[in-house]
């Protein structure tokens, strides 16, 4: 398929500034057409951008394995499938098998990354997204209310 023609069924936006290197192997493989540079926006701005789109992706690198990034929470309470490029057995690619929101691509495997955009494009692949309740900004918030008065030994009032 040609990039004309991609540009009909595919538009991917990165928020922020990209790389260099990336910005130039975009321009030499004439993707221009479909791939979108934006500079950092508001969160509400970016959240409608997020519940707008068809996939969230979640690239992480090796020197963040043993973390999950605070964006995947954001993209847990958008509700849209997500594609996690990690590394194999990082946090956020165990997570990813635990849950059923996305699928996780080893990050240094290009067919990795090939298989996971077709299951959930083309052969598109229903979530459940079951049990993401647990990982909610409220449900977060009282789990750390919970452990600020068990380190401090004092008790907070809940405010609703």
């Amino acid at each position: 398929m040609g990039n004309d023609k991609l540009k009909n069924k595919v538009s991917i936006h990165v928020f922020g500034k990209m790389l260099e290197e990336d910005t130039e192997l975009i321009k030499k493989l004439n993707l221009t057409v479909i791939i979108f540079e934006h500079e950092r926006i508001s969160y509400s701005m970016l959240t409608r951008y997020m519940k707008g789109a068809d996939i969230l992706c979640l690239s992480q690198g090796e020197d963040h394995s043993d973390c999950v990034p605070y964006k995947l929470t954001d993209y847990l309470t958008i509700g849209k499938p997500i594609l996690a490029v990690t590394p194999l057995n990082s946090s956020t690619y165990n997570f990813m098998q635990e849950m059923d929101v996305g699928i996780a691509a080893d990050i240094d495997n290009p067919d990795s990354i090939y298989n996971a955009l077709k299951e959930i494009l083309i052969d598109e692949r229903q979530f459940s997204f079951s049990g993401i309740e647990k990982y909610s900004l409220n449900n977060i918030a009282d789990i750390f209310m919970e452990l600020l008065q068990i380190s401090s030994n004092t008790k907070f009032m809940k405010i609703k």
